[in-house]
């Protein structure tokens, strides 16, 4: 009788512990549009010549994310910009794009209104993560063809700056920093998992995240992120700009993530980043490289609309 009972205890406790487990994924609907609008702040902190250059650059945008087949364990998707603008404060004076500029003579806020409404395909795992992309590289030369008057020194650079910023590589690590955030298998409230990101923004850093699920509410849950960032191939150096750069960099990332209890999809993110090291460059037609020290400082915001 008693093993009995011990058994019936068993089952039950067994049952207590499952039913506080919550399986954290994206549950999206197919032809249904969600939206993201990011405000991205950051400084850049470097000491140049014994001279301190400091850099203020702010990033906003709004972008679409349109569900076009739901599988079982990934979705078709295909992504939009629907507006972009970058802000630029440099030591010699300020510079700005937007994609709603109306000045025929700013040749980069054109190229941002012709990125506007152009899709380029995803496949996003439930997870977060992005499986694919396609159509990036494509769509950078048809926005391009529309400047006949470059010549292809003056493209390219156009195109590597393109590329860095909003190429598959960049495209997918900016992606999975706010999106990757789920675990494999259900967790209850205060667990904890841990997820790689690689990122290839500017520069290639691994990033190391250990998510924590914090609350559940009526309407959302609530999530919060902690991670170690570190650059990675640390003797190449690549073209940035037409120089020879290679970046030495670390740092931490904390996250503040509300999701939607039903879709999974972000209603708000509160990001906060901060890297410091330092920057090699090797000047055009000199073999040696002159370091920077550098400090970046970034907080963005993120949500729904």
């Amino acid at each position: 009788m008693r093993i009995f009972f011990t058994f019936i205890l068993s089952l039950t406790a067994i049952g207590h512990l499952n039913a506080h487990q919550n399986r954290l994924q994206l549950n999206l609907e197919e032809g249904k549009v969600y939206k993201q609008a990011m405000i991205s702040s950051s400084t850049i902190e470097q000491e140049y010549m014994g001279e301190k250059v400091d850099i203020q650059m702010t990033l906003s945008g709004v972008t679409s994310y349109m569900v076009k087949q739901v599988h079982n364990s990934y979705y078709d998707i295909e992504m939009q910009y629907d507006r972009l603008s970058m802000i630029m404060g440099l030591p010699t004076g300020e510079m700005s794009f937007d994609s709603e500029s109306d000045d025929e003579n700013d040749i980069f806020s054109e190229i941002m209104s012709l990125m506007i409404g152009k899709s380029v395909e995803i496949k996003m795992a439930r997870t977060g993560k992005i499986l694919e992309v396609k159509n990036v590289e494509v769509l950078f030369d048809s926005i391009l063809d529309n400047f006949p008057m470059l010549t292809e020194e003056q493209i390219q650079p156009i195109k590597d700056q393109l590329a860095d910023a909003y190429g598959a590589d960049a495209f997918k690590g900016n992606i999975e920093m706010v999106t990757a955030i789920f675990p494999d298998t259900p967790v209850a409230i205060g667990e904890s998992w841990s997820i790689d990101t690689e990122l290839k923004s500017g520069f290639r850093a691994e990033m190391n995240t250990v998510y924590t699920f914090k609350q559940k509410n009526a309407d959302h849950i609530l999530i919060t992120g902690s991670s170690a960032i570190k650059t990675i191939n640390l003797a190449d150096f690549v073209e940035v700009n037409g120089n020879p750069t290679k970046y030495n960099l670390t740092g931490t990332m904390v996250s503040t993530l509300k999701i939607d209890k039903n879709t999974g999809w972000i209603l708000e993110a509160k990001i906060d980043q901060n890297l410091n090291g330092d920057v090699s460059i090797k000047p055009l037609g000199s073999p040696e490289a002159m370091t920077i020290p550098m400090i970046m400082k970034n907080k963005m915001t993120i949500t729904n609309d």
